[in-house]
């Protein structure tokens, strides 16, 4: 795999022999890069996690799946993945001018590629005005109504304070968009682990139902 020996050659020779000795010795090699390139579930952070290189029908290294609660990302760049294999980053790699050698590679990995971050950012700021139901745009000076939700507990959140994330709601087959509420605000001092904008109290009720319907990850709606 060029991508690992790209990696895996950066790292200096000390950090190579700490994760050796982080991983069993029966394992065979290709267990060891798993580990290595998939890292923990960004969802859970779990370490029940795998590459989807052997899974007939995506036979795909660069993309990775939790076997604790199925969630699906661009182990490259590390956007998830809902309705299809492809990564969207693909198509800026694509584009770009950089040179590149035979295999497509210019030398700079995903998560160290300014115009990848750039497109991650836009992606990211155009959910801060969105309605997390209808994905209609709010308005500036328009009413907003929000509400909370507590996570099941054992759901990691860790370093995602203060960010918008996608989350699939598998009973209503769609996805909103959650606000991790930060350790000092209001809400997390109610109780509450996310915080949903929606248009309309018409999409914000939607919106509860489906939340409740999810057992899975949420405890409670308010």
């Amino acid at each position: 795999m060029k991508e690992f020996d790209t990696f895996w050659n950066s790292l200096p020779q000390e950090i190579q022999e700490y994760l050796k000795k982080c991983v069993k010795k029966s394992e065979t090699e290709e267990q060891f890069i798993s580990e290595i390139m998939v890292g923990d579930c960004p969802e859970c952070g779990n370490n029940n996690t795998m590459d989807c290189d052997d899974i007939e029908g995506v036979e795909d290294p660069t993309l990775g799946l939790c076997k604790d609660c199925g969630y699906f990302w661009c182990i490259e760049c590390g956007s998830q993945l809902l309705s299809n294999f492809n990564c969207e980053h693909w198509k800026i790699c694509e584009q770009c001018k950089e040179s590149k050698d035979e295999f497509g590679f210019c030398g700079v990995m995903a998560w160290e590629c300014k115009h990848i971050e750039a497109w991650l950012n836009k992606e990211a700021a155009a959910l801060e005005n969105t309605c997390a139901w209808c994905k209609k745009e709010i308005p500036e000076d328009t009413e907003v109504f929000g509400f909370g939700a507590k996570a099941k507990k054992g759901v990691n959140l860790k370093g995602k304070e203060g960010n918008i994330i996608p989350l699939l709601l598998i009973n209503a087959d769609r996805e909103v968009s959650a606000i991790v509420v930060t350790r000092d605000s209001q809400a997390k001092k109610e109780g509450y682990d996310f915080m949903f904008m929606a248009c309309s109290q018409k999409c914000a009720k939607s919106l509860k139902t489906a939340l409740n319907a999810e057992t899975k990850l949420f405890d409670a709606v308010g």
